[in-house]
Parts: C-alpha cells; structure tokens; sequence
C-alpha cells in the first residue's frame, strides 16, 4: 500500500521552478550563472520580481500572475504596477486547497481592481426601481419613518460603458 498521495505535495517542486521562469514568486533573488539563481526571502510584493522580467525581457514579458489566496489587498497596487510596465494579461489564481478560504470570495475585488487599472471594462443597465408605501397614513409616508417596498423592477434595452475615474 503506497499510502495517501496529496497532489500538492507532487506540484510545489513545479511551482517553485515556475516562480523561477515566471517571475512571479514572492521572494526575490539574483541570477548568478545561467539557470541558477540565489533566492532570499524578503517580503511579498511581486512588484520588484515583475520589474526584472521587464528589464530582462522586454516585450517577451507581457503577462504575468496573481496569486488570489496571497494578493487580495495588493490587487490594485500589483494590477497597477502591470499597467505601468505594459504587461498585457494578468492571471489570478486560485490554488484548489480545501481551506482556502480567500480565493473564490475575491474575485469581485480582483475584477473591481482590475476595471479601475483598466484591464477589465464594465457595462451598466438602465434599471428602474419602484418602491411603494404600505402606510395607510399618507403623512407617514412622506416622513423618514414611511414603510416602503419594492413592487417592480424594469430592465431597460440600454448599457454604458464605465470609465473607471481619473488616476
């Protein structure tokens, strides 16, 4: 019997070579003869990692990633940076572990940071709310303290685009 096998146990040899190719691990480090590097570990910003792809690679480096269940308050920090080094393509992962916690609750905050920095564009719809009161009094109505419920909700053939504010 060969036991239980976790498949993330076979993967983070691969994930830390990938770092390595991708420039996209949060430690930093030096080249010191071709395909060696030297890491230390320093803080988690991905910025400084992404920059020497740049400069390293040019054009060649248009893409790059975001780790979702390590990023989240970094989002529009990294997606900015993205955006001032050219960077085409940003991928957001999302690690498939049973107690991760973080991934699939931020990709509203992954896709919000990502229209403002202008990777994404978002549509809106006219809508029309209608509320009425269920005062009987109609004073009670027109106070603060009315009961008001919404009855009907009309969707409207007509989209915008958002244009994310000046940064």
């Amino acid at each position: 019997m060969l036991g239980k096998i976790n498949i993330s146990d076979c993967l983070n040899d691969w994930v830390s070579k990938c770092d390595v190719i991708l420039y996209s691990g949060y430690k930093d480090g030096t080249e010191t003869l071709p395909c060696t590097y030297i890491w230390w570990p320093v803080d988690t910003d991905q910025r400084p990692m992404w920059s020497k792809s740049k400069q390293k690679f040019g054009y060649k480096s248009s893409s790059n990633w975001i780790g979702a269940h390590k990023d989240l308050s970094d989002y529009n920090d990294l997606l900015g940076h993205a955006r001032n080094l050219g960077l085409h393509t940003i991928w957001d992962y999302h690690q498939l572990a049973h107690d991760d916690e973080y991934s699939d609750d931020n990709i509203y905050q992954f896709c919000d940071n990502a229209w403002y920095q202008y990777f994404l564009r978002r549509y809106s719809q006219k809508v029309s709310y209608y509320y009425k009161c269920t005062d009987a009094d109609c004073e009670t109505c027109n106070s603060p303290n009315g009961t008001w419920v919404l009855y009907n909700v009309i969707y409207f053939n007509e989209y915008r685009e958002d244009i994310p504010p000046a940064h």
